[in-house]
């Protein structure tokens, strides 16, 4: 019979019996006690069996990889030129001596489907995992080795060789994500005084706290960037009209988000270029119409604040009503924009456009000539946008029947105004409380302060609406006629007056 007796077993009974033959006296260390068994003719185990070391898996256990939601076996190429793979090291092989049939197998558990294993040609223990389709893959790497122990035989006094297969297991997740923008191409309108808009944009699959890093911008003439992002939403902050077709890159993979700006508006025309407002009175007829940027007008919405001042129509003409203001609005893709009307008596209208007509012409500022043809000074303007009979303009004479062969002077104006009872303020007042055709009379001290002028006022202008008023410059060339804004509060308006209520 043989009787198997471990090495860690022999040498532990040496010990004791030297123990006891010394009666304790000095204890041998196992080195000893091997030493011993040599001496007596005991073969030494061989130290040629190596240690089997566990392997490991490189890169991290788990790695997330991003693919097209509708891809087949037969675009794993297409996939892979996208970068989409990744090699895998499988690190400290089982270098078992004894070992004959030392393997690594790989295999997935579940939604195997979702990735490709390819082993690398020549390189032992590395391989290629290749994201195919969306899914949880649960990859197992097995290897098996075999492992060689000795134990002594006292019948035939040798050591004996026992072989014990051994196996060591690791396994590790890949998350293959879809992404696809589930909002598609969208399209926001703003006012024109608005130039920028927030986009938000869903992405499906897109993991929580997922990197979303800005790439580009299509639009030349506008920008945009990353204003947040959150758990399958990302918000742009988008500047400037038209498209714009943003890149962003998550998770390797580049998409792009198509945000659409566009700009409504009200149509200019010869009525509203030069203040941005319409004037009107009773009776008269005005047409406004929209734009939107990059597409033909839409239709549109129209609507008036106060339909007792001016109405509106579905097309957009508006009609004045009474004196007052109000807004014509017009409402088209989510915006909203709105067109000042401001609506004064019919006298005070054609006293309007006939300044709007001086600005359009050669008019030259002179005060010795401030009465004659292709002449103006600041007062002389005033009054003859209301009493001109060489231009056929017979509307109210500012100061009476003198007024309509000689024009009074700014002060002379205020004065009579004030005597007829037809003051607005005695100062620079809101231009909510003004109607286009009101008079402004200020103190410019422009040639010195002169006490003889009534308030001392030394300028007058005409005004027109929407805080603007019709100057003459006093520069002495052609075209001295122009628009300056009254501004409320101004200290150098003395008297504002209305010839025309």
């Amino acid at each position: 019979m043989t009787t198997k007796i471990s090495m860690k077993a022999r040498m532990w009974m040496l010990v004791v019996a030297l123990a006891c033959a010394f009666g304790f006296a000095g204890v041998q260390s196992a080195e000893a006690a091997q030493a011993q068994m040599q001496a007596q003719g005991m073969p030494e185990a061989r130290q040629d069996l190596t240690a089997h070391a566990a392997f490991d898996l490189q890169p991290a256990a788990e790695k997330t990889v991003v693919v097209d939601k509708y891809v087949t076996a037969a675009d794993a190429e297409f996939i892979q030129a996208k970068g989409i793979s990744w090699v895998y090291d499988i690190g400290n092989l089982a270098t078992n001596y004894y070992a004959t049939d030392d393997r690594i197998r790989i295999t997935a558990t579940s939604g195997s489907g979702a990735v490709d294993f390819k082993p690398l040609k020549g390189q032992e223990g590395r391989f290629t995992i290749t994201a195919k389709r969306p899914g949880l893959v649960k990859v197992t790497c097995t290897e098996s080795w075999k492992e060689t122990d000795e134990t002594w035989d006292e019948e035939a006094q040798d050591w004996v060789e026992t072989t014990r297969k051994k196996t060591a297991t690791t396994s590790f997740k890949i998350k293959v994500v879809g992404l696809k923008n589930l909002s598609g191409a969208q399209e926001k309108t703003r006012p024109a005084s608005v130039n920028w808009a927030n986009f938000t944009f869903k992405l499906k699959g897109l993991p929580k706290d997922a990197s979303v890093e800005y790439v580009s911008d299509s639009n030349k003439n506008g920008w945009s960037r990353i204003a947040q992002t959150g758990t399958g939403k990302v918000t742009f902050y988008v500047m400037g009209a038209g498209t714009h077709r943003i890149k962003v890159k998550v998770l390797g993979k580049t998409i792009t988000c198509k945000a659409t700006l566009r700009q409504l508006s009200l149509k200019r025309t010869a009525e509203t270029r030069m203040t941005g407002s319409i004037v009107s009175c009773a009776g008269h007829k005005s047409q406004l119409g929209v734009a939107l940027t990059g597409v033909k007008a839409p239709k549109a919405q129209w609507s008036s604040s106060n339909a007792a001042v001016a109405r509106v129509n579905k097309k957009g003409l508006v009609v004045g009503r009474a004196p007052g203001r109000c807004y014509i609005k017009a409402k088209c893709g989510g915006a909203t924009v709105r067109m000042l009307v401001e609506v004064t008596s019919p006298a005070a209208f054609q006293a309007v456009r006939n300044g709007f007509a001086d600005m359009n012409t050669a008019i030259v500022y002179s005060q010795p000539n401030r009465m004659a043809a292709g002449y103006r000074d600041c007062s002389a303007f005033v009054s003859r946008c209301y009493w001109d009979s060489s231009q056929g303009r017979h509307i109210f004479a500012i100061g009476g029947d003198v007024a309509k062969y000689w024009a009074y002077t700014a002060a002379g104006q205020a004065q009579w105004l004030e005597g007829q009872g037809k003051r607005v303020a005695y100062g620079a007042c809101s231009p909510v409380k003004l109607r286009p055709g009101d008079t402004i009379y200020y103190e410019t001290d422009y040639a010195g302060k002169d006490a003889s002028q009534w308030r001392y006022i030394d300028h007058a202008a005409l005004y027109v609406g929407n805080g603007y008023a019709l100057n003459t410059g006093g520069y002495g060339g052609k075209g001295s006629v122009g628009l300056r804004y009254y501004r409320a509060g101004d200290p150098s308006v003395k008297f504002i007056g209305r010839p025309c209520p």
